[in-house]
């Protein structure tokens, strides 16, 4: 039996919606609900991605006893880091563009009921509906998304946050999970924490142990016929058969039935460039090495090397930019495009001005990256207009010799994570790199131009 149910105050559920505040509450009450009906046998299990992802783990927060199994994919492990903020910085697209979805139904529902309370008004008058213009009396923004404005309000890690901090309720949880992640998905991160955080924290061993990870090459939009993520085709085995994995998880973790996920690993990834699933009995896998890349300015096809070794002493290195005329990254702290990074080619953006990139040298050996890579830097900009931005690039994602690793730093956006792609595959894999830039001792600024500069960090 599937019961499909609107959230509170969405679509033709009563109430008022107000984001992650009665999800967990709710769920609790729909779980119980469905339990208690005859035709339930007392196992309830949930399934959906990103915000109905963020509805299960949630409910699951609020532990209720029925509640056996979920299926959530491409979703977060917080709602202020990596769903608002990013590093502290609002990711002012992603939380307008959401919201203002959201609102649109709100907006409906509330005008829809001001329509009706007037018409009933005119009824009892017996008044000329041409006297007034209900259909322009329409919701304040701030009575349409009110939570929009709190988050705007909450710009720090406080109690507002915590209180919905599936992370910190790990231990409550007594569910099995089957995590759904994309390499190429916002919520890569928080797919891979849910997993990690349950494995490790759950109430019950038979949770622990009922977790699952699913780590496809998608993005956050659904996927080709063919496999195509961006500009990459993976191949067919990357599109996911997502009604025959539900079946097949709800039927284990409900039924007891001893199919794939009784007899497979519980982490299961597709490593582009083979383009192929792998199984692995732990995640990272146990043989995986992070990797620390060091800026080392120079000359050639990149302003300078991405290397192992950290250089004893390093000049300062400095690019110009126009602010006016950025280089597109399709990168940005105020959200991702297109709600996901999508796999394309990056040459032209590394030959145009605008900011610097660095390149390692060819591996001697295939790898495989297998956990987001992230870039902390360290920048003195010329103006507090300015605002850096890093990510890693890969030089291929399909069945090529590999080439290198390269990291550019621009000026389109605030400090952000890098962006995520993949070379090809050896069997002992290489995980976890890192880049990291260094702080400038001077910088200029000049017209309308602009100037940033790179060196080592004092210390």
């Amino acid at each position: 039996m599937v019961i499909k149910q609107d959230v509170r105050g969405r679509f033709d559920s009563e109430g008022e919606f107000y984001a992650f505040q009665h999800e967990a509450e709710d769920g609790f009450d729909t779980v119980e609900w469905a339990a208690s009906r005859p035709y339930s046998n007392g196992q309830v299990g949930m399934w959906g991605g990103s915000y109905v992802g963020a509805t299960q783990m949630l409910a699951a927060m609020a532990h209720p006893p029925h509640l056996v199994a979920i299926f959530p994919y491409v979703t977060a492990s917080e709602y202020y880091e990596g769903w608002t903020y990013q590093h502290g910085a609002l990711m002012q697209w992603f939380a307008t563009s959401w919201s203002s979805g959201l609102a649109v139904d709100t907006l409906r529902r509330k005008a829809q009921d001001r329509v009706q309370e007037r018409l009933r008004g005119w009824e009892k008058e017996r008044s000329s509906p041409l006297s007034g213009y209900p259909l322009l009396d329409l919701p304040a923004p701030a009575d349409l998304a009110p939570y929009f404005h709190d988050w705007l309000a909450h710009e720090t890690s406080d109690d507002y946050w915590r209180r919905v901090k599936v992370s910190d309720h790990y231990p409550e949880m007594t569910v099995k999970a089957l995590h759904g992640g994309g390499w190429h998905d916002v919520f890569l991160r928080g797919s891979i924490e849910n997993y990690l955080g349950l494995k490790a924290k759950a109430a019950t061993a038979e949770a622990r142990e009922g977790q699952r990870l699913l780590l496809g090459p998608w993005a956050h939009a659904a996927t080709s016929p063919e496999g195509r993520i961006g500009d990459v085709v993976f191949g067919k085995d990357a599109v996911l058969a997502m009604t025959t994995t539900l079946r097949s998880w709800m039927d284990y973790a409900l039924k007891g039935v001893a199919n794939e996920f009784a007899a497979r690993p519980p982490v299961r990834v597709f490593v582009m460039g083979e383009n192929a699933w792998r199984d692995e009995t732990e995640f990272p896998p146990a043989r995986a090495r992070a990797t620390r890349y060091y800026l080392q300015p120079g000359s050639g096809r990149a302003d300078g090397m991405l290397v192992e070794k950290a250089p004893g002493s390093a000049r300062a290195q400095s690019y110009d930019y126009d602010p006016d005329d950025p280089a597109p990254s399709g990168r940005s702290s105020r959200g991702p495009t297109c709600w996901c990074s999508r796999p394309r080619p990056w040459r032209a953006t590394w030959r145009r001005p605008g900011g610097s990139a660095w390149s390692s040298s060819p591996p001697h050996q295939r790898w495989t990256p297998t956990s987001p890579p992230s870039s902390p830097t360290w920048t003195r900009p010329a103006t507090r207009a300015s605002s850096p931005m890093a990510w890693c690039a890969a030089g291929t994602a399909t069945r090529r010799r590999p080439r290198h690793c390269s990291s550019r730093a621009g000026s389109t956006s605030t400090r952000s994570t890098c962006g995520r792609r993949a070379t090809s595959s050896r069997p002992a894999t290489a995980s976890g790199s890192t880049s990291r830039a260094a702080t400038s001792p001077a910088s200029t600024a000049t017209g309308t131009r602009a100037s940033r500069s790179w060196g080592p960090p004092a210390g």
